[in-house]
């Protein structure tokens, strides 16, 4: 028990933090949502940019994210992905989030 409350306010701690990393330095047109539960928050690009095409530069730069199309059965959504705070250090969320933002920013038209 006392360490489910541990794990409780440990996950709740870095999901605040990835929240108030996006609010910080994610550009305008970019939506989240906020979770209720589970280890993840979902980034909806606009239609014409596209997660797959994000990753790579993503994942030079020491930022890894699932595209959405992974988890379309049609694998069309690709102007979603997903972001995962539960296994990133407290110290290492806001660093993340900074690049991917930049990188996202630099995408937009």
């Amino acid at each position: 028990e006392k360490y489910l409350l541990f794990l409780r306010s440990e996950y709740q701690e870095r999901k605040d933090l990835m929240q108030r990393s996006l609010e910080k330095y994610m550009p305008a047109p970019i939506h989240w949502n906020e979770p209720k539960g589970g280890f993840y928050i979902w980034i909806k690009l606009p239609s014409y940019m596209k997660s797959s095409q994000l990753f790579k530069t993503s994942l030079e730069q020491g930022v890894v994210f699932v595209t959405g199309r992974t988890f379309d059965p049609d694998n069309n959504k690709d102007d979603r992905l997903r972001l995962s705070f539960s296994n990133m250090p407290k110290n290492e969320i806001e660093k993340g989030v900074q690049i991917l933002s930049r990188i996202i920013s630099e995408h937009l038209l």
